[in-house]
């Protein structure tokens, strides 16, 4: 709470904190080469249902906001589309 107050404090209603989002990501070298990896991790949590809040990326990581609840799905599923069901190395 007293995060929360210092955070209201100095930046008023431009700071927004979420206890129900978490995060996923995908890591590699190369592997934002090209969008097929950021559209295959997408599509397949539109496909599942799970609602994407946030995508950010870098050279090697595609990390995607979700909710909390649904994480542990978001990491099976991510783990079939790109180990499982595509076992070619992620460019």
């Amino acid at each position: 709470e007293r995060l929360r107050a210092a955070l209201a404090w100095k930046f008023g209603g431009a700071v927004h904190i979420s206890d129900t989002l978490g995060a996923t990501s995908v890591v590699g070298a190369g592997i934002n080469a090209s969008n097929d990896n950021l559209r295959r991790g997408s599509a397949a949590f539109a496909a599942a249902g799970i609602a994407i809040h946030g995508i950010a990326t870098s050279s090697f990581r595609i990390t995607w906001t979700l909710e909390r609840a649904h994480l542990d799905e978001a990491v099976r599923l991510l783990h079939r589309v790109f180990i499982e069901t595509h076992p070619q190395p992620v460019p």
